[in-house]
């Protein structure tokens, strides 16, 4: 993730996923945000996004922040098809 405003706040976001993914149950991921050199990014804000094969939307989380750097989202697969999640800047 990079602010345009600011090409010095690019940050990276690591994910974490359990091994099995199973429709029409909670899946959590993980999320680890941190700045150029490792550090935790606190109270960072973002959005979970996942898109079908298609590229349609099928959910937006709702902003959520990163209270050290670290936080899990819970995500329901409806089908087993192909998805792509993006985290996003919020």
């Amino acid at each position: 993730m990079q602010s345009p405003s600011d090409p010095d706040s690019e940050v990276k976001v690591a994910l974490t996923w359990p091994e099995q993914i199973l429709p029409e149950q909670p899946v959590t991921f993980g999320i680890r945000i941190t700045d150029k050199s490792d550090t935790p990014v606190s109270a960072a804000a973002y959005e979970l996004v996942l898109v079908d094969k298609d590229g349609n939307q099928v959910t937006r989380s709702g902003g959520v922040t990163t209270p050290e750097g670290i936080s899990s989202q819970d995500v329901t697969f409806a089908s087993p098809e192909s998805f792509n999640l993006r985290v996003e800047k919020r």
